[in-house]
């Protein structure tokens, strides 16, 4: 019996431990920090706009967190960063030798104290839970910056510090939260029709070009579909980094998913769907919304032929608008590109004509009305 009992037992205690799974050793939360950036960098399009900036009085003093929308936005794109250039993220120990040499490394309980002053709601264990850029196909040093992003927000911090009395910027905060963005990639035959503001500001979008009247002139751009463009020409163009600077500060989201056009007079003009638009200014941000898939009345039959007759003419100075003076008679506005967007950002006339259509033809000649 006693030998029966025995037996039982081992039994028991054998099978028991073939249930138990063996315990595997936890992920080191630092680890768990910089994965955490890299898989939300590896999501495409995503535009992040500053919305604090931490600064520090003096080095004994704590950090302050102000509202502020005074840099420009950083992208995130399938594993890069963009500002208007392209960095690959690379690792604080690739890093440290190249960092120093821009100034003396904070601590890891400064950069806690930026992280606190922020909002952040995480602490680092060590300065390899960032994630760290190194310039791609560049030979600069790597930006003496790390990175860290937790759920909707992007946080910069200044790696390095001068010993000085004099207030420093330590960090910045960015959100990808905006209060004008698509999050779909509208076809430009979505949104041919008439549109207009509350306050009857009107537009026409035809034939992929948006039309509008100021100061008693006809004035149009380009609709680019910024979708056909690769990802690095599009984030490392300095024309379209100007104007998701210009947009982020009206809280307008500028990816590859969008449809803008623009104008000579620095304007935007943002698709957020098949019915609504947001205009771009220095005002901030004006909504229209599609009143008609017409595109007739807006702007008259004859000033849209001279715009295409003269297209023929001279595809490559085209016209950015025409201002009437009198019967069948325009001062025209040349300008470079109606790429506002991405080329023509700075907007700006190259020279001026005299245009007049009689009995369907064109006649160009010297402008002596252009203002």
């Amino acid at each position: 019996m006693k030998k029966m009992i025995m037996g039982l037992l081992l039994a028991s205690l054998f099978a028991l431990s073939a249930c138990q799974k063996p315990q595997s050793a936890p992920t080191p939360k630092s680890n768990h920090l910089r994965q955490s950036t890299l898989s939300v960098a590896q999501q495409a399009d995503q535009v992040w706009r500053q919305t604090q900036t931490v600064t520090q009085a003096a080095s004994d003093k704590p950090e302050r967190a102000t509202a502020a929308n005074t840099l420009g936005p950083w992208t995130t794109d399938r594993g890069r960063f963009y500002t208007s250039t392209a960095f690959d993220p690379t690792t604080f120990s690739a890093s440290r030798k190249r960092l120093s040499q821009t100034g003396p490394l904070i601590s890891v309980a400064q950069a806690n104290a930026t992280l606190k002053a922020m909002g952040a709601k995480v602490q680092l264990q060590s300065l390899a839970d960032l994630v760290y850029l190194k310039q791609r196909g560049g030979t600069t040093f790597d930006q003496p910056i790390g990175l860290l992003i937790r759920g909707q927000h992007l946080y910069l911090l200044q790696m390095t510090r001068d010993q000085t009395s004099g207030a420093i910027t330590t960090g910045a905060v960015y959100s990808r939260r905006f209060n004008y963005a698509s999050r779909q990639v509208l076809s430009l035959d979505a949104i041919t029709g008439t549109w207009a503001t509350t306050e009857g500001d009107q537009a026409l979008v035809r034939n992929g070009q948006i039309f509008t009247r100021q100061s008693q002139a006809y004035v149009r751009g380009n609709i680019q579909a910024l979708a056909a463009l690769p990802a690095k020409t599009l984030y490392t163009g300095m024309g379209f980094y100007l104007r998701q600077s210009q947009s982020v500060k009206a809280s307008a989201r500028l990816s590859r998913q969008s449809l803008i056009g623009g104008d000579l007079y620095d304007h935007l003009y943002l698709f957020l769907s098949a019915t609504k638009m947001v205009r771009l200014d220095r005002a901030g941000a004006t909504v229209f919304t599609r009143t008609s898939k017409a595109t007739s009345g807006l702007v008259p039959a004859q000033v849209l032929t001279v715009f295409d007759l003269l297209d023929q003419q001279d595809p490559d100075s085209p016209v950015a608008y025409l201002l009437p003076h009198g019967a069948n008679t325009w001062s025209a506005a040349l300008t470079s590109s109606l790429d506002y967007a991405t080329i023509n950002y700075s907007g700006g006339t190259t020279a001026a004509e005299s245009v007049s259509l009689t009995n369907g033809q064109l006649s160009i000649g010297h402008d002596q009305n252009h203002n």
